[in-house]
């Protein structure tokens, strides 16, 4: 019987300790917001990059790029699906927006671009191989 609401307290203990660290960790985070609105990222470095802008998933999939491919691409872009720029020297730079902002609405700025060789400014982050580029400034390149 003395084992038993031994037990009951321990879990009642438990139960309003988990109860604190979740009202701690709320008020931590009380005033944040992850929206549109919140942008905590760390500052890229800044670089100018001429290319072709593409669509990610064509390019790897089919290997389609190009002229011809310009139709199929705005219609990948108007989805969300990942676009980029192939620079000249072979790197590629996924086109990424600020904060969270989703691709389909960050892809709605550069649909007169696509497929076309551009150049673009931004804050390029880079890890493991992999580049992303938040555009702040783009022109087609002659």
């Amino acid at each position: 019987m003395e084992k038993e609401n031994n037990m009951k307290t321990l879990n009642k203990i438990l139960v309003i300790a988990g109860l604190l660290l979740i009202t701690l960790n709320v008020n931590a985070h009380e005033g944040e917001k992850h929206d549109e609105g919140m942008n905590h990222e760390k500052p890229g470095v800044e670089k100018t990059i001429t290319g072709q802008m593409i669509d990610m998933a064509c390019y790897f999939k089919h290997d389609s790029k190009g002229p011809d491919h310009k139709q199929c691409a705005r219609e990948c872009a108007q989805k969300g699906l990942p676009m980029a720029i192939l620079s000249d020297d072979g790197k590629i730079y996924q086109i990424m927006g600020s904060g969270h902002d989703e691709l389909k609405t960050v892809n709605t700025a550069f649909l007169d671009y696509v497929e076309e060789k551009v150049t673009v400014i931004g804050q390029v982050y880079e890890k493991n191989g992999t580049n992303i580029i938040v555009i702040s400034k783009i022109k087609k390149a002659s």
